[in-house]
C-alpha cells in the first residue's frame, strides 16, 4: 500500500465529514479506490478483511461501506449481515463491489440489506456516482428522523400546553360535566353541552357530510356494551361547524357494579395528521428514488461508457442523449450525414463526436466554412486543381476533399454555396469520386 493510505480511527463523535469505509482484501483496489474518492470530501478510513471492517464499525460513525465479497475469513455476505442485524451498524449503506456478475449473487447481496453493486472492473466516474446518490439518501434519511423526532417532541409540548378534553357522559351518551380544555377546543359554553348528546354535539356527521350513524361510533359501543375504545380516525364537529380529526379513548365509569356512563379523554391531532402526510411524503419520495436508482443500476454502466465516448459534449437531457444515440449508431457507416441547427448549437462538436467514433478516427476531420470561400474559388477548395487549370494557378493543390480522404469532411455553412456548387457537390456526394480542376482523372 502507499504511504498515503494512513489508517486512522477517528472519535465516535467527529462527524465533520462523512466517513466511509472501504473494504478489500486486494491493496491495489483498495488504492485505486482511495485515490478514486481521496479528493471528494470524504473521511477514508480502510480494512483489508471482514472482521477489520467489523471492528472500524463498531468503534466510528460510518455513513456508508465500499464491501468486497471474495475476501479470505469473512465474505463480504457475511460482513453485510452482521452489519445490519447489529442496532449500532444497521443504518450503514453498504455497496458490494465485487467481480461476481452473477444475477444471484446480486439478489443475495440486496436481499442481505445492501443498497447498491458495481461490478469490478469499475470506471471511477461509477464509483463516484454511486457513492455520491446513496451518501445523499442518507443524509435525506437522517434529516427525516431528525426530523420527525423534533415533530414529535414539538406535538408533546403543544399538547402539554393546551391540555386534553374531558367529557364525562351518562349511561344515555349525554355530558354530565365537561374541562377548559374541551370547551375551548371546541368553542361551546358550559350550559350550552351540559346535558347535549356528545354524538349530536361533534360527531354527527363524517368529514364529507355524510350521516354518521350513532351505532358505528366507538363510544357507543362503550355505552352499549362498557368496552373500553380508542379511535384516531373520527373528527370532532365544533359549534363553528369547522371539524377537527381527534385522537381520543373512552372508558366505562361503574358505581360499585352500576355502570353508570363513559369518560371521554380526547385531543386535537391536526398537527399530528399534517405531520405524519408530510413525512409520508417524504419518506414516499426516498422510496421512489430508491426504486429508481435499483432499476437503473444494469444500465449505469453502459451510460457512463457512452458517455465518455463524447468527451467534449457534456449534458444529459433527454434531446442531448437521444441525439448522442444516433451519433453511436451512424458513426460506424459510411453514410453522409446533414446536421441541422442554428448557429452556436454544437454542430461542429457533433461532427467531431461522429467522427471520433468512426473507423476514421485516427485520420484528420477536416472542417471547411463553406460561407467565408468566395465564389469563383469554390471548386477549387473544395476538389483542389492542376498546376495551369486557370489564371493564377501557377502550381497544382489537393482541394479539401482529398485531404480528407480515409477521415471525415465536415462542410459548415452548406446552405451559403451557390446552387450550381450545390449541384456538383450533390454528385459527388451520390457517385463518391471527384476530379481536380484541369484533370480527367478521378479520386
Amino acid at each position: 500500500m502507499s504511504n498515503q493510505l494512513v489508517f486512522r480511527i477517528p472519535k465516535t463523535d467527529d462527524h465533520s465529514l462523512d466517513q466511509v469505509l472501504l473494504v478489500d482484501d486486494d491493496p491495489i483496489n483498495l488504492q485505486v479506490l482511495y485515490k478514486t474518492l481521496e479528493d471528494r470530501g470524504y473521511k477514508l478510513l480502510i480494512a483489508r478483511n471482514g472482521e477489520d471492517a467489523l471492528d472500524i464499525a463498531r468503534k466510528t460513525h460510518l455513513a456508508l461501506v465500499l464491501l468486497d465479497i471474495m475476501m479470505p475469513g469473512l465474505d463480504g455476505f457475511e460482513v453485510c449481515r452482521r452489519l445490519k442485524s447489529d442496532p449500532m451498524t444497521s443504518h450503514v449503506a453498504i455497496i458490494f463491489l465485487s467481480a461476481l456478475d452473477a444475477t444471484r449473487d446480486k439478489v443475495k447481496g440486496l436481499d442481505l440489506g445492501a443498497v447498491d453493486y458495481i461490478t469490478k472492473p469499475f470506471q471511477a466516474q461509477e464509483v463516484i456516482a454511486r457513492v455520491d446518490t446513496h451518501l445523499k439518501i442518507h443524509h435525506l434519511e437522517q434529516r427525516l428522523q431528525q426530523r420527525n423526532r423534533q415533530l414529535e417532541a414539538e406535538n408533546q409540548r403543544i399538547l402539554e400546553a393546551m391540555g386534553e378534553g374531558l367529557y364525562v357522559l351518562d349511561s344515555a351518551g349525554a355530558i354530565s360535566f365537561a374541562n377548559p380544555a374541551a370547551l375551548h377546543m371546541t368553542g361551546w359554553h358550559e350550559q350550552e353541552v351540559l346535558g347535549s348528546s356528545l354524538h349530536d354535539l361533534h360527531m354527527y356527521s363524517k368529514k364529507d357530510g355524510t350521516p354518521y350513524a350513532e351505532a358505528q361510533s366507538p363510544i357507543h359501543i362503550t355505552l352499549t356494551e362498557s368496552q373500553v375504545r380508542h379511535s384516531d380516525e373520527d373528527i370532532f364537529w365544533r359549534k363553528d361547524r369547522s371539524y377537527m380529526p381527534v385522537e381520543y379513548m373512552s372508558t366505562p365509569i361503574y358505581d360499585g357494579d352500576r355502570f353508570t356512563g363513559a369518560v371521554v379523554v380526547f385531543k386535537d391531532i391536526s398537527e399530528r395528521k399534517r405531520n405524519e402526510a408530510l413525512l409520508h411524503g417524504a419518506l414516499q419520495e426516498v422510496k421512489h428514488l430508491q426504486q429508481r436508482l435499483q432499476a437503473e443500476n444494469t444500465y449505469l454502466q453502459q451510460e457512463l461508457k457512452a458517455e465518455g465516448n463524447f468527451g467534449e459534449i457534456i449534458g444529459k437531457s433527454p434531446v442531448l442523449l437521444t441525439l448522442l444515440d444516433q451519433v453511436k449508431h451512424v458513426a460506424p457507416t459510411d453514410s453522409t450525414v446533414l446536421l441541422q441547427g442554428e448557429s452556436g448549437t454544437g454542430k461542429e462538436s457533433i461532427a467531431r463526436a461522429i467522427h471520433d467514433a468512426s473507423l476514421r478516427h485516427d485520420r484528420p476531420l477536416i472542417k471547411v466554412n463553406c460561407g467565408a470561400i468566395a465564389p469563383n474559388l469554390i471548386e477549387s477548395e473544395l476538389f483542389g486543381h492542376e498546376k495551369g487549370a486557370f489564371t493564377g494557378a501557377v502550381r497544382s493543390r489537393a482541394g479539401y476533399f482529398e485531404l480528407a480522404d480515409g477521415g471525415t469532411i465536415f462542410l459548415d455553412e452548406i446552405g451559403e454555396l451557390p446552387l450550381d456548387a450545390q449541384v456538383k457537390l450533390l454528385r459527388v456526394l451520390q457517385e463518391q469520386e471527384f476530379g481536380r480542376i484541369g484533370s480527367s482523372d478521378k479520386l
